[in-house]
């Protein structure tokens, strides 16, 4: 069974998921300000490779981004917030349904302590 990684395209389709998720966040009145200040384009990166290993890509150390990426103090309801703009990216990006929330299942699971 091949990966969701290699199912949708592989790296090159999701950094266009990725690129197009951050426009949402970015547009979202009340998550706009935590992007102030933010290298968005290296926050778009790691995201690419981090969403690229959830998705049974290449494993790659994320660590090479540490310090440079900051801990952002989003709460429950702000990451509610993310995973229902990640929902819909990936809803019009034509990510099959049990995908999506197999996608969303990961990405909860890897939510450290930030609330």
């Amino acid at each position: 069974m091949s990966s969701l990684y290699d199912k949708y395209g592989g790296q090159t389709r999701i950094k266009l998921v990725v690129e197009n998720f951050y426009k949402r966040l970015q547009n979202s009145p009340t998550l706009q300000p935590f992007f102030v200040g933010i290298n968005v384009r290296e926050l778009i990166n790691f995201q690419v490779e981090f969403f690229s290993q959830q998705m049974g890509g290449p494993q790659v150390d994320l660590s090479k981004y540490g310090e440079h990426l900051p801990r952002l103090p989003i709460k429950d309801e702000n990451f509610m917030e993310v995973a229902e703009l990640l929902e819909d990216t990936l809803t019009e990006s034509r990510i099959e349904a049990e995908d999506i929330e197999t996608i969303l299942a990961l990405i909860a699971s890897s939510r450290t302590g930030n609330n």
